[in-house]
């Protein structure tokens, strides 16, 4: 019961965090297990600390990973799937600097053969990122999006494992579908963290050539923007 109320917490603080309306008040320390270390400070200049913010995993990545930080007025300013993927300081590591200060961040993985997932959040403390260069933009381009143009189910490196987009910006409202050949809808979902394991109805499908359509809204008042295309499944 403990942990069920652990991890509805944790998915309350999502919720408000995805509205950019997450109150720092209300995010308080939930360990990670001791197969992971997150540091609790950090700096994004070359002072000696260890930089970036990175997540470390003591045997090995798990099978999916979401880390997500905010500052403590709720705004998101770093998401990522990628477990080698760390914050430099900057907004989504390609924007203006940030003040120095305490920074809020939740995490969730999951590791290979295990079907529940693991959720922690924390604070890290950032010393010294003023002293970093701002690029010439004010901000980076949010409506830019990677899609990746194949995904290995079962590959031993955790990025190429799921069919996941990546966002400059995470979105404030996402919708995602997959089809096949045949036009067959295969997968849909209204999570950008979620990605699509290669199966269907619980089994893995055949490899092919399949099409995806999203649509996302980044902002509130934004225009809604649709994109297409193909991705490959290699197995």
């Amino acid at each position: 019961m403990k942990e069920i109320l652990k991890k509805m917490v944790f998915l309350l603080l999502i919720f408000f965090t995805g509205l950019h309306h997450a109150n720092a008040q209300l995010i308080g320390i939930l360990p990670c297990d001791e197969n992971v270390f997150v540091p609790n400070v950090f700096t994004g200049n070359d002072d000696g600390i260890p930089q970036p913010f990175t997540v470390t995993f003591k045997d090995s990545l798990p099978s999916w990973f979401s880390l997500t930080v905010f500052t403590r007025f709720g705004e998101t300013v770093f998401a990522s799937n990628d477990p080698l993927a760390g914050w430099n300081g900057k907004y989504f590591n390609r924007g203006n600097v940030l003040e120095d200060g305490t920074y809020f961040w939740m995490l969730s993985y999951q590791w290979k053969n295990e079907k529940q997932k693991h959720y922690c959040q924390g604070n890290v403390n950032c010393i010294g990122l003023e002293g970093m260069d701002s690029p010439l933009m004010d901000s980076i381009n949010c409506n830019a999006v990677y899609v990746p143009n194949y995904f290995t189910p079962n590959s031993e490196t955790p990025s190429k494992e799921l069919f996941t987009p990546e966002f400059a910006c995470p979105p404030l409202k996402y919708e995602m579908w997959i089809f096949d050949r045949w036009g067959n809808q295969v997968f849909e979902t209204k999570d950008y963290s979620m990605g699509w394991d290669g199966k269907v109805n619980g089994h893995y499908t055949y490899c092919d050539f399949y099409v995806w359509k999203i649509k996302c809204v980044y902002q509130v008042g934004d225009q809604e923007h649709v994109f297409t295309g193909r991705v490959a499944m290699i197995r």
